[in-house]
């Protein structure tokens, strides 16, 4: 029989936390699930503790391959998916024994294209899930999911990632996960977002996002991450012209943003700085011809581009006022 839903869990070399990921899933008080768990060429004890779970519970299906990275495994799994909604879950990471009975009554309950919920990030020693407030879903438009994603900081980290969701299997389709390492997660959701009619969002916290000590996101390239981000956005952008005016201008935005942030973080890697001013061009190009963008937004970034001197100096004061702030605070 074909299963309601299909979970997809790439591993690669992660004996020490892919035993916890995929119990997560075994303990699902939803039960009408397949995963498809893709050891994706691992060296280590990962592959044997897949075989493992497959071993003991039908629903778990394992496949060896070589080494395709992680955009390739998740496509691995997608290709023989066999639900009628697909979730994904990374291998380092955990999930609410109600994860998947939320999320499917969530995207029933309101004729969505996808559910969203929320996510709390935790060290490798942290077990339990928070108490979570009652439940309520929240529908977005295409054009509010845009807004949340691009404008609003709290909601982004819940609207770039993949595996806090569930999509319906016509919404992704025949798409795929495009062979890029940084910022796969984006520009698949960049798709979706497109495509999606609407979505809901849950008010629960449902997947905790496992922070790794060796984890990239906490690495010294802290301020070059920051480049990587404004360059996997910028092939988010390829998108636009599918975007309507006001979707193009919640783009701008974040765009204008992750800029500035990069163009600071970098200040002392010359090389890194250099890449990033090239990017100028296409942030202005972006920004000035969007009539959607609000004058204050336009205002800051004329002061960037042509007075960063000036900009600078407004961007050192807010941030001593802010450390003197907090150092009161404390006493």
């Amino acid at each position: 029989m074909t299963p309601t839903i299909t979970i997809i869990v790439p591993v690669y070399n992660v004996e020490a936390y892919v035993r916890k990921s995929l119990q997560s899933i075994a303990d699902q008080t939803f039960t009408d699930w397949e995963c498809i768990v893709v050891d994706d060429g691992s060296t280590d004890g990962s592959g044997a503790i897949c075989d493992e779970f497959a071993a003991r519970d039908p629903r778990f299906k394992v496949i060896h391959q070589q080494n395709k990275g992680l955009p390739g495994a998740r496509n691995t799994g997608m290709d023989i998916a066999q639900g009628r909604y697909i979730g994904f879950i990374d291998s380092d990471d955990y999930i609410h024994p109600d994860m998947y009975k939320v999320l499917l009554e969530a995207i029933e309950k309101t004729d969505a294209d996808l559910a969203i919920s929320q996510v709390r990030m935790v060290n490798s020693m942290e077990e339990q899930f928070l108490p979570n407030p009652p439940l309520e879903f929240s529908v977005k438009t295409r054009e509010q999911m845009f807004y949340h994603w691009f404008v609003e900081p709290f909601a982004r980290k819940w609207m770039a990632m993949v595996w806090n969701k569930l999509y319906r299997r016509e919404l992704i389709g025949n798409e795929r996960f495009a062979p890029m390492v940084p910022g796969q997660d984006q520009e698949f959701n960049m798709r979706m977002c497109i495509k999606c009619n609407r979505a809901v969002t849950i008010n629960h916290v449902l997947y905790h996002w496992v922070i790794r000590d060796d984890s990239i996101s906490w690495a010294d390239g802290v301020a070059r991450h920051q480049y990587e981000v404004l360059i996997i956005l910028k092939k988010c952008g390829v998108h636009r012209d599918k975007m309507t005016e006001t979707e193009r201008g919640f783009y701008s935005i974040d765009l204008m943003k992750r800029y500035l942030k990069a163009r600071r973080a970098n200040k002392n890697h010359k090389d890194v700085l250099r890449k990033v001013q090239e990017e100028r061009p296409l942030v202005k190009a972006e920004f000035f011809s969007n009539s959607s963008i609000p004058v204050r937004y336009k205002a800051i970034m004329v002061a960037m581009f042509y007075c960063p001197w000036l900009y600078d100096g407004f961007i050192n004061f807010f941030e001593i006022k802010a450390k003197i702030a907090q150092k009161l605070n404390r006493q």
